[in-house]
């Protein structure tokens, strides 16, 4: 099968060559009324759309409470600590070691 970009081309200009902006843009201004109405509708069915999804839907969805109790790990707890220590002298051992004069 050959493929002749050509002969698409034309078809494609063919097709969208009827349709211009300057009647699009008269079609529009005449029918401007029309249009807001149905841009209005859109929203409104968007809108309802979102709304039963997200509020409606979740609402209706209660989550299930199992016995997942969250327990504290003090040894967890004490390694973050000694890991700030450390953060902590090494910060204040470099601003130590640089003093830099205020540009201002």
């Amino acid at each position: 099968m050959d493929f002749n970009s050509a002969k698409l081309l034309a078809q494609i200009k063919s097709i969208f060559g009827a349709v211009k902006p300057k009647k699009i843009s008269l079609f529009l201004g005449k029918h401007a009324f029309l249009l807001f109405l149905f841009i209005i509708v859109t929203e409104l069915i968007l809108g309802g759309f979102l709304y039963y999804k997200y509020a409606f839907l979740a609402e209706k969805e209660k989550p299930e409470i199992g016995n997942n109790y969250f327990q504290f790990e003090d040894s967890a707890y004490q390694e973050i600590l000694k890991e700030w220590e450390k953060r902590n002298v090494e910060s204040q051992e470099f601003s130590k070691v640089e003093k830099y004069k205020s540009p201002f």
